[in-house]
């Protein structure tokens, strides 16, 4: 279920970085501290803590957007995982309700979306900075946008 920040565990809190933003905070709610799990979606990638079972095996994992290939969910009997997919390194997100699991993929789905497009107008960007600077002239910017197809 999403969760205020003050609830996200501080584990994860710990390695959030100064120049980091949580934008949403998750918490597994099947099984109570059995197999607990935690995800925050950051400005730049997904934390995951997997309590493990009483506490036992902990795992973090963080996942930077630009790194993820593909996301996938998978219904199990009494719960989803989110399965994200780092090239070929998976990351499973166990342990929740598909109502949590829903709301998890979709907010991920829509912040790589939104990477992809920022990363697709990054060479314009490039460009329209180095004709602020005055490192290429008017024709020389006209003729690189036109290449670009802007």
């Amino acid at each position: 279920m999403k969760i205020p920040l003050s609830e996200l565990d501080n584990k994860i809190k710990q390695i959030v970085e100064k120049d980091e933003n949580i934008l949403f905070a998750f918490r597994g709610d099947v099984g109570g501290e059995v197999g607990q799990v935690y995800v925050a979606l950051t400005n730049r990638r997904v934390l995951v803590l997997n309590k493990g079972i009483w506490g036992m095996g902990e795992k973090t994992s963080s996942i930077p957007y630009k790194k993820i290939t593909s996301i996938d969910k998978e219904r199990k009997i009494g719960c989803t995982t989110v399965i994200i997919k780092e090239g070929t390194i998976e990351t499973s997100i166990l342990n929740m309700k598909a109502e949590t699991a829903n709301q998890i993929f979709e907010k991920l789905n829509s912040i790589i979306e939104n990477e992809k497009v920022q990363t697709e107008n990054e060479p314009l960007k490039i460009l329209k900075l180095r004709y602020a600077k005055g490192e290429i002239s008017k024709k020389e910017y006209e003729q690189m946008k036109k290449e670009l197809g802007k």
